[in-house]
């Protein structure tokens, strides 16, 4: 679903903003008491000013509206792109993840000055997606945010997508008894489990190229777990670039440019002005420099190297080909977390949801506990995979996927 938000100019635009002031205000006071500190209050005000000035006020409070919904009917809501970078966003309750404590710069979303469009994902439940989209249709019009789509005013993106391990995570919720949000973040069988990569069905670390990334990067913490996520959410930034950084020793893995707010804080650490880190910035992870299509580079090059930036550094930048956004990976690696304790904690409900809601429709579940035929179904589709290595299909690489997770669960003794 793909909906247009365009915003009215009359008394329901000052209503808005009222309300977007009043409900963060309170949760500021809620947090911080009387005491906030002065750079908490700076980042309050340049994003509420941005918010404001660029007319984005409906979409804030439609997402505010959604996200206590969701937490009424006590689903989940992940937050895709750069949306979790703002810290109004997390005032309003829509997102956990609290920027200021991640150093998530919310120019990483709105630009500069509030000049770049932000789009709005949101990933629901397959079960719950339908209930979602016909609830916002009703709250559009009740709350009268929406104008006639030939307004020539402000509009705005909302896309809304299913994820199925969000119903792997909800069904595994409702048969072990233990609530997600409960799930500490610092669980060391859980590290240890994703350390080992055993993470086989456990979504942004299932793949066979995240497993390899995980032995590679040697991840010991959930903030190492961000940087190997945001790593392969990239292009042209691991593999014949940061890879040999590490190996040979020349940088840590908290040292690597992993995504794109990580160039932002560090040229501005360095001492280059915002505006300049910014653009610097969208210039690396659009890849617009490794295409030699930045008429400025030189200048750029120029500007870091006389604020001591390092030319490994400045090598790298020039070698990448798109960045992730930290907020979109945080989120997601939060929710993989917890599938991961999952399956550490509670390995026979963990397969069990696994095959229920995110394996393949078209598997065969006759030979989900013969252990002979998933090797021989698993070798076949290896071989496709190989005599195909130039094409992509997806979908038997998601089939050898399922039969994988399978053929793991068999070994471990567990039939469904």
């Amino acid at each position: 679903m793909e909906k247009y938000l365009y915003l009215k100019l009359d008394k329901q635009r000052k209503i808005l903003q009222e309300d977007i002031k009043e409900i963060t205000q309170k949760r500021l006071i809620e947090i911080y008491q009387q005491n906030i500190p002065k750079n908490i209050q700076e980042r309050y005000e340049f994003e509420l000013n941005i918010i404001l000035k660029n007319k984005y006020e409906n979409i804030y409070i439609l997402l505010y509206l959604i996200s206590n919904k969701v937490k009424e009917d006590n689903e989940i809501v992940l937050l895709s792109g750069t949306i979790g970078s703002s810290f109004i966003v997390y005032l309003l309750g829509i997102t956990d993840i609290d920027p200021i404590k991640y150093n998530i710069p919310f120019e990483v979303s709105c630009g500069i000055d509030g000049h770049k469009k932000p789009d709005f994902e949101l990933v629901f439940s397959k079960r719950y997606l339908t209930k979602i989209k016909n609830y916002i249709e009703c709250i559009l019009k009740e709350k009268n945010l929406l104008t006639d789509e030939t307004s020539n005013e402000t509009s705005l993106k909302l896309n809304l997508r299913r994820n199925e391990y969000i119903d792997m995570i909800l069904e595994l919720e409702k048969v072990t008894g233990v609530n997600p949000k409960t799930i500490s973040f610092d669980d060391k069988e859980t590290m240890k489990l994703i350390e080992n990569a055993d993470t086989l069905g456990v979504s942004e670390f299932n793949s066979s190229y995240v497993r390899k990334l995980i032995f590679e990067t040697k991840p010991t913490t959930f903030e190492d777990l961000i940087i190997v996520n945001e790593i392969s959410r990239g292009t042209d930034v691991w593999y014949d670039n940061q890879e040999d950084l590490i190996k040979n020793g020349t940088i840590t893995l908290k040292e690597v440019i992993a995504c794109r707010d990580d160039i932002m804080n560090n040229l501005i650490g360095q001492g280059i002005e915002k505006e300049i880190a910014f653009y610097i910035t969208e210039s690396v992870r659009k890849g617009k420099v490794r295409k030699n299509k930045e008429e400025k580079w030189k200048e750029y090059k120029e500007i870091m190297k006389n604020h001591n930036v390092p030319d490994w550094y400045i090598k790298t930048c020039e070698k990448i080909s798109f960045l992730f956004p930290r907020a979109h990976a945080i989120n997601y690696v939060m929710n993989s977390f917890r599938i991961a304790y999952y399956k550490v904690h509670y390995p026979k409900e963990f397969y069990k949801s696994y095959f229920n809601t995110k394996a393949s429709k078209n598997i065969d579940v006759t030979i989900l506990n013969n252990k002979e035929e998933l090797i021989k179904v698993i070798n076949e589709l290896k071989e496709k995979l190989i005599i195909n290595e130039d094409k992509l299909l997806l979908d038997t690489e998601f089939l050898l996927n399922d039969f994988e997770v399978a053929l793991e669960m068999n070994e471990k003794g567990i039939k469904i």
